[in-house]
């Protein structure tokens, strides 16, 4: 049976990244497709004067900035396996940093990137200390934070079975929430949230940007 707005309750995109207006912020995405749907509106709701510092591990936004104009100020690092480390120790040394928004897009990905030059406990040592250096990095200068994830795996599981960093973002980011397709309508779940908010889970009506 279709999902309508009148059996579900519906909120508008700059109500949910409302929600999202605080320091650290983990969006967790069961399908990539989500991502060309809620990044470009992410990128329109952030002010058009911020400075975003956005790691591009997916390469995302070097192919979506190909077709579509960004007003923004956007620092793209956008790494490769050879230079992954080199990148991130650069900006982790950044002696005077001034930035507003720090997006890293996708810890998925840069996951899978340290696995490949690395064994399985040097990855995880790895990624634990980047994530964590990162985010508190950021928070020294109060920029706001984004970070999208993806499955690593589909199933039954809990959340936190599914997805990389789990523990360190219900310890390190005040937001988490999760996005799927049901019916082609956007249902999110907030799994931890700073602040109180009315209900956990809503449908969101996608106004394009």
């Amino acid at each position: 049976m279709p999902i309508n707005e009148n059996t579900n309750h519906f909120i508008d995109t700059n109500d949910f990244f409302e929600l999202l207006n605080s320091n650290s912020n983990s969006i967790l995405m069961e399908t990539e497709i989500l991502r060309d749907e809620i990044f470009p509106l992410l990128l329109n709701y952030i002010p058009k004067h911020a400075h975003i510092i956005y790691f591009d591990f997916d390469a995302w936004l070097r192919t979506y900035s190909t077709f579509h104009k960004l007003d923004q100020k956007i620092t793209l690092i956008n790494p490769n396996s050879m230079d992954l480390e080199q990148s991130l120790l650069s900006f982790l040394s950044w002696t005077s940093p001034s930035f507003d928004f720090l997006i890293l897009d996708s810890l998925t990905t840069l996951y899978q990137m340290l696995d490949k030059s690395s064994d399985y406990n040097v990855a995880n040592q790895k990624f634990g200390y980047y994530f964590a250096n990162m985010i508190n990095f950021a928070n020294r200068i109060n920029a706001k934070i984004f970070l999208s994830s993806f499955p690593t795996k589909k199933n039954n599981s809990p959340w936190y079975k599914n997805y990389l960093g789990s523990k360190l973002m219900k310890h390190m980011t005040d937001n988490i929430v999760i996005m799927d397709y049901k019916n082609t309508v956007i249902h999110c779940k907030f799994i931890q949230t700073i602040k109180p908010i009315s209900r956990m889970d809503f449908c969101l009506r996608i106004n394009s940007p």
